[in-house]
C-alpha cells in the first residue's frame, strides 16, 4: 500500500471543517493526486469540478483522466465532471473576488444535489 493510500485512508474520519494541503514537485506528482481523487468521485456519482492552473491546463487533465476513467466524455456531457480554466474560474477582468468565487461554488454545489 502506498504512502499516499494510507495517508488517504486515515483522514476518512477527519471532520469536515478541517482543511489539508498537498503540495506537489512536478506534474506527475500532482496528477498522482488528482486522477484517483477524481476518478473516485465520478464512481461514487459526485458532482465533480476542477479549475486547473499551470502548470496543467484542462485538456491535459482531461487526456490523463481519460486514460485512467471510462466514460470521461459522458461524465462531462451530463454535467457530472467540469474542468475550467483556474483564472477563467478565480478571475473575472483581472480581479479576483473571493465572494463571486464562493457564489459561484455554491450555485454549482446546488445545481450538482438536485
Amino acid at each position: 500500500m502506498g504512502e499516499l493510500t494510507k495517508l488517504l485512508e486515515g483522514l476518512s474520519d477527519m471532520r469536515r471543517d478541517r482543511h489539508i494541503a498537498h503540495f506537489c514537485e512536478t506534474k506527475d506528482d500532482l496528477l498522482h493526486v488528482v486522477v484517483p481523487y477524481f476518478k473516485t468521485g465520478l464512481e461514487n456519482n459526485e458532482f465533480c469540478l476542477c479549475a486547473v492552473s499551470e502548470p496543467l491546463s484542462a485538456e491535459e487533465v482531461r487526456r490523463v483522466l481519460r486514460q485512467d476513467v471510462l466514460n470521461i466524455d459522458r461524465y462531462e456531457a451530463n454535467g457530472q465532471l467540469e474542468l475550467l480554466s483556474g483564472s477563467e474560474w478565480y478571475f473575472k477582468d483581472g480581479i479576483f473576488d473571493h465572494k463571486r468565487v464562493l457564489k459561484q461554488l455554491d450555485r454549482k454545489a446546488q445545481s450538482s444535489i438536485g
